[in-house]
């Protein structure tokens, strides 16, 4: 029950967190142009792996040990003292190679991207304490708060100032400044003394896990980082507002491979199965992407004119991302699994093969194909990933609820059609802007109508996380 409903909170803000990230990526597509959301995707790719050097995967190592529950101060205070010195050193790394990043970038943006790079490192740190002590919630609720006062941030400045994409940079540091203060005020780990043996544990878990943030940043920027390379900036912003309307529906498996680490963690100590949990949970990601799938097909080209018709050939891209949103879900679930039973080295092949697949993916099929190619890189490298992961614990097949994956299909194609056909009967009588915002709650309304009704456990589970919520708030009231 814990695990379902702290999957749902993280969902659900994270969901709203997207609705204003819409709200503010849409006013600059619309308003600024595709060219400064490509040079603000291009700095926060930059800002990205280059805070590949400054975890080196010693932040996924402190999640683990933390999680552990023995001496977390200790190893709290090592994973910030081996972060400061990583983080010093790429500064000056940066300040070396100023030129060539401005190059890059097309702007004199170094500032901003050591500026960034403090920020990203320290938000990084306090992820790490408040997942270590499986504090999802309270990270969620943080995260999304942090959000908030990012896009109020950058709208303010934007309209009042006037400030473009300065507007898009400085209301992000804001809003990461929030999330370190705020998430340093709610862990309980403090400062102390650590030992030898302290950092020779996060080195000996970390020896694995550097892979970890590689494949992160590469799994969200490694297309941005080459298409850079080809394409002009208002062809990469055209792929930043594709990327950014798939996202959401990878949320479900992102805020389970959040809640399942820690758990499984616990779990794995007193010798629990994990598999059954893992099984449900694979089960559950497919009831969030099938929709998204079918929902693009019905108002993915009406969805792209409305932000501008510079952007209509993104729906190809669209349709492939969301594609490999479904693999992205499986390789974050299992991903989880085999960290949370402390078996590094699966969870570091499987890294490599992502890692290999997608690099040579996009250098390959972005010159051949352009931004489609980019999407369909990512969709073939995270499914080599989920497949070998699944491979590696077939046991975890076994548990897969098929049938919610049947329903799931069957309920997504009937919205499809239901919502295509509200957009074809509206489309004559409003806006396209109109059409495309009741056909997104006709098709929300519909699928959840549907799906709750074909999958009776889903019931339930509603009625014990709102039974849940109510009572913490009478017992806080």
């Amino acid at each position: 029950m814990g695990v379902f409903r702290s999957t749902v909170v993280r969902t659900s803000l994270r969901v709203l967190r997207a609705i204003i990230r819409f709200v503010v990526t849409g006013y600059v597509a619309i308003f600024l142009g595709p060219s400064v959301l490509g040079y603000y995707a291009l700095y926060r790719t930059v800002v990205l792996f280059e805070s590949i050097l400054t975890d080196a995967g010693v932040q996924h190592a402190a999640v683990r040990r933390i999680s552990e529950g023995e001496e977390p101060n200790e190893f709290f205070t090592a994973l910030v003292a081996i972060t400061d010195v990583l983080l010093v050193a790429v500064c000056l790394l940066s300040l070396a190679l100023g030129e060539i990043i401005n190059d890059y970038l097309g702007r004199d943006l170094l500032l901003f991207v050591l500026l960034g790079l403090i920020a990203q490192t320290g938000v990084g740190i306090a992820n790490s304490a408040l997942t270590g002590e499986n504090k999802i919630e309270a990270l969620s609720v943080i995260e999304f708060s942090g959000k908030l006062i990012n896009s109020c941030g950058q709208l303010g400045l934007i309209l009042l100032l006037d400030m473009g994409l300065s507007a898009l940079i400085l209301g992000e540091l804001v809003g990461f400044a929030f999330i370190i203060v705020a998430g340093y005020a709610v862990t309980d780990v403090r400062p102390s003394l650590p030992g030898a043996d302290h950092f020779r544990r996060l080195f000996q878990f970390s020896r694995y896990a550097w892979i970890t943030p590689i494949s992160q940043r590469i799994r969200s920027k490694m297309d941005i980082l080459i298409l850079g390379l080809f394409v002009p900036a208002s062809v990469v912003g055209v792929y930043e507002l594709v990327w950014l309307l798939s996202s959401p529906f990878s949320y479900i498996a992102q805020a389970l491979q959040t809640v399942l680490f820690p758990t499984i963690s616990e779990r794995s100590t007193s010798d629990e199965s994990n598999q059954p949990l893992v099984g449900k949970a694979i089960s559950y990601n497919w009831l969030f992407v099938l929709p998204g799938v079918f929902g693009a097909i019905a108002l993915g080209p009406r969805l792209l004119s409305v932000v501008g018709t510079s952007y209509t050939g993104g729906f190809l891209a669209l349709l492939l991302l969301l594609f490999g949103r479904s693999a992205m879900g499986v390789y974050d679930i299992s991903f989880s699994y085999f960290y949370g039973i402390n078996e590094p080295r699966t969870t570091f092949i499987s890294s490599m093969l992502f890692i290999l697949a997608n690099l040579f993916g996009n250098l390959l099929l972005i010159a051949a194909f352009g931004i489609s190619g980019a999407a369909l890189a990512t969709t073939i490298s995270f499914s080599l990933a989920a497949l070998y992961l699944i491979t590696q614990e077939r046991s975890v097949v076994e548990y897969i609820e098929y049938s919610f994956i049947g329903k799931s299909l069957l309920a997504s194609t009937l919205m499809g059609l239901a919502v295509f056909g509200v957009a074809e009967l509206l489309s004559p009588v409003v806006s396209d802007t109109s059409t495309v915002v009741l056909g997104i709650v006709a098709g929300v309304a519909i699928y959840s109508w549907i799906i709750v009704g074909l999958i009776p456990e889903l019931q339930q589970k509603i009625k014990e996380i709102y039974a849940s919520l109510s009572s913490k708030r009478l017992l806080s009231s």
